[in-house]
């Protein structure tokens, strides 16, 4: 399986919301189904609605013109960037012996490519060392790159090298009656040097792909993508010469898969096949407000999408897993469904896993 790397290269912070206390949250990562509400919109801006409608048709009838990863971190090491990719859960269910020898590989976050391929091609995790402050592994040789590139950045930091972080910034929201003050707190994800985060697809038709979509990323780029765009954030540059492709292998030849991407099983026959015993996973509720101008006041109906990461059975006799959720709110009466993006993106495990 090809996999197509898009790199975007931040201008200042992104913010990609999440429920806190006191605070408006932010994740360190782009979730899938928002990357492809973006590029949803943004077809439509730049192509018109019929174009936007013809992609959304062929979704429905299980046929979308491409496949989206979440958007995961990157960093610059010499000059090229190094991704990483969610932990597998598969990782958390090892055999006391490994999970002994590869003492806190279970509670990391991401996993560097290398370590990420490895397993995935061969069950295997060589050894590795641990950033701590982002909870992700890479191999030794990288652990030695990245303390020796960006020691000054160590240093300033007593040790903890943070190469991305979520922070937050005061943010002031006035009553439109009283003039009232309400102060609160936005989360927002930084990264270290020109860092940022990495998109992957996989392009199921080829033509649409070659026509639309790094115009759409371009556009997209200025436009912003996730929250607090209004405050300038969200805005990145699309790395065009780092367009690269990855070989992974096909999910659809294994026995079982990671997604890296949000999955909504479209039956109850395709989440019985792809939630078995021996899978290992996490769901997660997905909700949030509307972006269509006159209906930003309306809430999305919630849908629980099986998380990034989430390693599961591969369902027979099916070339594309997932589907669109239909979360139009009852009392919406745009004349059209709001769809959220489930469809999963799949890299096979091969050898010995979890």
């Amino acid at each position: 399986m090809e996999l197509r790397c898009a790199h975007l290269q931040p201008h200042r912070a992104f913010h990609f919301g999440q429920r806190g206390v006191g605070i408006e949250a932010s994740t360190d990562f782009a979730p899938s189904d928002t990357l492809f509400s973006a590029i949803c919109l943004t077809l439509r801006g730049t192509h018109g609605t019929p174009a936007l409608e013809d992609m959304l048709s062929a979704c429905t009838n299980g046929q979308p013109p491409f496949l989206c990863s979440g958007g995961f971190p990157y960093i610059i090491l010499g000059d090229q960037p190094l991704r990483f990719y969610p932990s597998p859960f598969s990782l958390r269910r090892l055999d006391t012996e490994t999970r002994t020898r590869l003492e806190g590989v279970g509670k990391a976050r991401w996993l560097s490519e290398s370590l990420f391929r490895s397993y995935v091609e061969s069950g295997v995790v060589p050894d590795f060392k641990k950033l701590e402050a982002v909870s992700a592994l890479v191999t030794a040789q990288e652990f030695k790159q990245i303390t020796n590139q960006y020691k000054d950045l160590q240093q300033a930091q007593d040790g903890h090298l943070q190469l991305w972080q979520v922070g937050d910034v005061p943010r002031v929201a006035i009553d439109r009656v009283t003039s009232a003050a309400n102060i609160y707190r936005a989360g927002l994800l930084t990264f270290a040097g020109d860092g940022g985060l990495w998109v992957g697809f996989v392009e199921l038709n080829r033509k649409w792909c070659d026509q639309y979509l790094k115009t759409i990323l371009h556009v997209l780029g200025d436009d912003g993508v996730g929250g607090e765009r209004s405050s300038g954030y969200g805005q990145f540059t699309f790395r065009e010469d780092w367009w690269q492709n990855q070989t992974f292998p096909d999910a659809m030849s294994a026995n079982q898969f990671v997604t890296l991407s949000y999955y909504y099983p479209t039956n109850a026959e395709e989440a019985e096949a792809a939630l078995g015993e021996r899978s290992a996973y996490s769901l997660d509720v997905r909700r949030g407000w509307m972006g269509t101008p006159g209906a930003s006041n309306l809430r999305r109906k919630s849908v629980r999408m099986v998380t990034m990461g989430s390693v599961l059975d591969t369902p027979p006799n099916r070339n594309v897993l997932g589907g669109l959720a239909d979360v139009t709110p009852d009392t919406f009466t745009g004349g059209y469904t709001v769809w959220r993006s489930g469809f999963a993106l799949p890299i096979g495990l091969r050898g010995k896993h979890g």
